[in-house]
């Protein structure tokens, strides 16, 4: 299966109580995604240190067995990213393997968005950083290449069918890039993208999806479970499932 092509792929997530992001593009709803944050402790060993540069071979091919990224293991000898299981998977966004790790919330996003402030419901990322996990689907009635435009601030993974098709990693500025996808096969595919700021001077996170009649529709789940009273500006929200591996430690059920 081919994918995204140099992809960095972000969306912009507004929680309330936060800093107001900018508005999202003036382009017509291209559907939607589940969502789901965390909050990454500031006191967290694989933060605030080593700006500035993209690492865009900090995770390997494939999405680990739990999955999550997987770290390329030259980033752990070297001791840059020290959050990882057994199975060398990054746990930034796993609270039963990382204690700095707390659930914050789920829901969906609304496509195309942008947001230059992606930080907690503090309004700020001083007193922790904002961690989230995007799901989605597309379908192609024939094979075809796709097209986004994306940026984020700090690291983005993108992964189509548990492949990873961009690794914008490592603690850098908000970037803005065009993307064109290889040919892509017919039929539904998966999109699954994780974000991290990593850093408490400034968070992005946007996705525009640019090719005519591109739609994503969010991954259905299960069960459900409440929000905690944070929510998306403007965009309705859905319910979750919840794994006890991702959120055991966070008390949620």
């Amino acid at each position: 299966m081919k994918g995204l092509k140099n992809v960095c792929i972000g969306i912009a997530v507004a929680l309330s109580g936060v800093a107001m992001a900018q508005a999202a593009h003036s382009s017509p709803v291209q559907g939607s995604m589940s969502a789901t944050y965390w909050l990454l402790s500031e006191s967290d060993k694989d933060v605030n240190h080593d700006c500035c540069s993209v690492l865009t071979d900090l995770v390997l091919p494939q999405l680990g067995p739990d999955g999550l990224p997987v770290v390329n293991s030259k980033y752990v000898s070297n001791g840059y990213i020290q959050d990882v299981n057994s199975n060398g998977e990054i746990t930034w966004w796993s609270p039963s393997e990382n204690q700095n790790v707390t659930f914050l919330s789920s829901g969906r996003i609304s496509l195309p968005y942008v947001n230059y402030a992606m930080f907690p419901p503090s309004g700020n990322d001083l007193n922790g950083l904002l961690t989230a996990e995007f799901q989605g689907a597309f379908t192609l009635s024939t094979a075809s290449s796709i097209t986004f435009t994306t940026g984020s601030d700090d690291d983005t993974f993108v992964y189509i069918d548990g492949q990873v098709v961009l690794c914008d990693g490592g603690v850098h500025a908000g970037d803005f890039i065009p993307v064109t996808s290889s040919i892509l096969d017919a039929g539904t595919h998966d999109l699954t993208i994780f974000y991290a700021d990593r850093q408490i001077i400034g968070a992005s996170f946007e996705l525009t999806p640019t090719s005519p009649g591109l739609s994503l529709d969010p991954t259905p789940e299960g069960s459900t479970l409440s929000l905690f009273g944070i929510g998306l500006l403007g965009i309705a929200f859905a319910s979750r499932k919840v794994s006890v591996r991702r959120f055991g430690r966070s008390g949620i059920n």
